[in-house]
């Protein structure tokens, strides 16, 4: 009988439940943060974004991620570190080997044009569904 007390095959095992990691949150409810308060933030972060473009871009959305009202603002600060929200990347720059190839190309095309002008060639034929026109 104590045997059946201690331990009862018929009931399942209990496991304990692992805590995850999770980031403080401020109680209650949003409040949206001061452009100084993001400036603030966006300082003690390694990657750089404009404050500014942040709380313009929430504003104008009215603190909406999607359908769903913001929860932590901070994070929504290192979302834009990771994403496309950040400053735009420097384009790339052209060769020197393109940039003289496409001269060449251009000088090319013009002395074409101005070889068929010169033959009487203004109307070239075309091929139109198979057909020349």
């Amino acid at each position: 009988m104590l045997q059946k007390i201690l331990f009862n095959p018929g009931e399942p095992k209990r496991r304990k439940k692992k805590k995850k990691a999770t980031y403080p949150r401020p109680s209650g409810a949003f409040v949206p943060p001061t452009l100084g308060e993001v400036a603030l933030y966006v300082s003690t972060r390694e990657r750089k974004i404009d404050p500014e473009a942040f709380v313009d871009h929430y504003v104008s959305n009215g603190w909406m991620v999607g359908r769903t009202k913001m929860k932590d603002w901070r994070a929504a600060v290192r979302t834009w570190e990771r994403s496309s929200f950040g400053p735009a990347p420097a384009a790339p720059a052209v060769s020197r080997a393109h940039a003289e190839h496409s001269a060449r190309t251009l000088a090319h095309i013009e002395a074409l044009r101005r070889e068929v002008e010169e033959k009487g060639f203004a109307k070239m034929p075309k091929l139109v569904n198979g057909e020349w026109v």
